[in-house]
């Protein structure tokens, strides 16, 4: 048997060991290493340098590969005038030749990702991310490159970061030019984020002619803009065909775009902004009511920014997928009453996604200081119970300042029949400045039965914490000076200890606004519903209270397990030898 060599590693183990040296950015040596095997032999150096330049911050590297009597750089400036004018500048010095390429392209085909280091949150920032940015790229520079350069000069590239534009352009040229890589990547695109834009208003629908000109099979798009681009409106997003997830939270969608959007065949993923304020909207005849027009088939994750709220029902009507997963909503402006919340959950309970949706979050926030007294009192739970239809449902979030949404009892048990797989319920009452508006804000407990007083109770709490197995956060605003009759009849009959034995792997529970009543009876029912809690929030109400009550909670709880051991020792064994449950 012959001894192993280096050239009896494989391709994929010098890739792994490869990535490893890459991402100890902060070890030397690691890098160091990494040029080293590269430069020790051609069996190495092909997969090495396939992961040294799969990903670049900039076109800076590639730029540096040009024979050096083909271009130069000038020397840094002294620091008179702005940062942009004193970085360093490539200058050409002759007109290039084909053979001046070659070498630019041996490493330009082996990038597939480019800019994103100047993204963050989608990979890791370069070490060279600061001297990158202490070069410029001069006008002359792309064009020499658009003329002479090979074409593309990126032939294999699949994900483009574009954060800068040219300081200074003309509004109206195309994106190719005020972000000059577009007009040197491949068709391959997978994956394009546009961000950064200038002061200038900037048409939104421009942008979309554009990326459908050089990236025409782009799945994934992603535009971060604070300003400086106008709504998106028109049907130009049909060009769009392969376009499976569209991230753009700062631009406002028009009826036209979302119409386009919405026939997009493999479309599953939408982050966006809706303004039902805007004119555009004021005419039904640009947008489909009801699901005949079949939009959006194959949503599996929708977040939604909305402005002005009657539009949403009729929005969430015209989506016919049967596979959305995930919907979030944030409401802002606006008053949600009653029954405009009623049609809002009627139209989820009743879509044809109510069969796969596992995720629902819902974040009202009027921004009022001093409510509405008509809005004051909290909405009925009867407007939330077509949510019950849910099956699938594992989380539940309603995030409100004004209307309240206070569930009651029964509501608690609907929920503990209908959602089976349910593992977070947040029904969480917005405070301002540390303090909600109503009772609380004088630290006063309402009255019982008063409209602005929890309808939920410690009776509610039973049929979760008895069929909601895998339920692990948990807040609903309750009442606990009030007793009712428990809904199980059952679990009257169960001794403490063996309700306890069963009990809730709840780990997370807040109070949020509930009202406390006897803290040793809240700790005792507590401890013997959920007697596994580590996360424990006392709420915006009457706080000192609850954390008396907290103080208790873990006196009961090892009484508790005192008891089902005491209760293991007394009891007679079964015939088989085991212990009773």
């Amino acid at each position: 048997m012959s001894p192993p060599t280096i050239y009896s590693l494989s391709r994929e183990i010098v890739t792994h060991i490869a990535l490893y040296l890459r991402e100890s950015r902060e070890d030397a040596s690691a890098r160091t290493a990494l040029v080293s095997l590269a430069t020790t032999c051609r069996y190495l150096s092909e997969p090495v340098l396939d992961v040294m330049w799969h990903t670049l911050p900039d076109v800076i590297p590639l730029l540096l590969a040009l024979p050096a009597d083909l271009c130069t750089i000038t020397p840094e400036q002294p620091p008179l005038g702005p940062p942009y004018d004193r970085r360093k500048e490539f200058i050409l010095l002759r007109d290039p030749v084909p053979s001046d390429f070659e070498r630019m392209s041996m490493y330009a085909r082996r990038v597939k990702v480019l800019g994103a280091c100047l993204i963050y949150g989608v990979r890791r920032p370069s070490v060279a991310r600061e001297q990158h940015r202490s070069y410029k790229i001069s006008d002359r520079m792309w064009d020499m490159l658009a003329a002479h350069g090979p074409t593309p000069l990126l032939p294999n590239l699949l994900e483009l970061h574009c954060t800068r534009a040219r300081p200074h352009y003309d509004p109206t040229l195309p994106i190719e030019d005020c972000y000059p890589m577009g007009r040197h990547c491949s068709p391959k695109i997978f994956d394009f984020s546009l961000g950064a834009y200038p002061a200038a208003k900037r048409s939104a629908i421009d942008i979309v002619r554009s990326i459908a000109r050089f990236a025409p099979n782009v799945r994934e798009l992603h535009w971060f803009a604070r300003e400086g681009l106008t709504d998106l409106n028109g049907p130009d997003l049909r060009d769009l065909s392969c376009l499976r997830k569209i991230a753009a939270k700062d631009v406002v969608v028009l009826p036209s775009a979302l119409w386009a959007l919405g026939t997009l065949p493999q479309l599953r993923e939408v982050n966006t902004r809706l303004d039902f304020s805007k004119p555009e909207w004021n005419d039904l005849d640009v947008f489909p009511c009801g699901r005949t027009a079949a939009l959006f088939p194959a949503l599996e994750k929708l977040e939604l920014e909305v402005v002005c709220i009657p539009g949403i029902v009729a929005f969430i009507e015209t989506i016919t997928s049967t596979s959305l997963a995930y919907l979030k909503m944030k409401v802002r402006g606006g008053k949600m009453p009653d029954i405009l919340l009623t049609a809002f959950c009627s139209s989820i309970g009743n879509s044809p996604f109510r069969g796969t949706l596992r995720t629902l979050e819902l974040d009202m926030q009027t921004g009022w200081w001093k409510p509405d007294p008509a809005f004051l009192y909290p909405t009925n739970s009867n407007s939330l119970r077509p949510l019950l239809s849910l099956q699938r449902l594992q989380t539940v979030s309603f995030n409100t300042d004004y209307p309240m949404v206070f569930i009651d009892d029964a509501f608690c048990h609907g929920i503990s029949r209908s959602w089976p797989d349910i593992k977070v319920i947040e029904f969480h009452q917005i405070t301002h400045g540390g303090r909600s508006y109503g009772w609380d804000e004088w630290d006063i407990d309402p009255e019982i039965g008063a409209p602005d007083c929890p309808k939920a109770t410690l009776a509610g709490l039973i049929p979760l914490a008895d069929h909601c197995l895998h339920l692990h956060k948990l807040e609903i605003p309750i009442d606990t000076r009030v007793r009712h009759k428990c809904f199980d009849p059952e679990l009257n009959r169960i001794p403490p200890c063996n309700m306890g034995a069963r009990g809730s792997r709840l780990y997370q529970f807040s109070a949020g606004v509930s009202v406390m009543g006897d803290p040793w009876e809240v700790a005792s029912c507590l401890s013997l519903l959920f007697p596994f809690l580590k996360l424990r929030d006392s709420g915006s109400t009457r706080k000192y209270a609850w954390d008396r009550m907290w103080d208790i909670y873990p006196q009961f709880v090892r009484i508790r397990r005192q008891e089902l051991r005491w209760r293991g020792r007394a009891e007679p064994s079964q015939p088989n030898g085991q212990d009773r449950e």
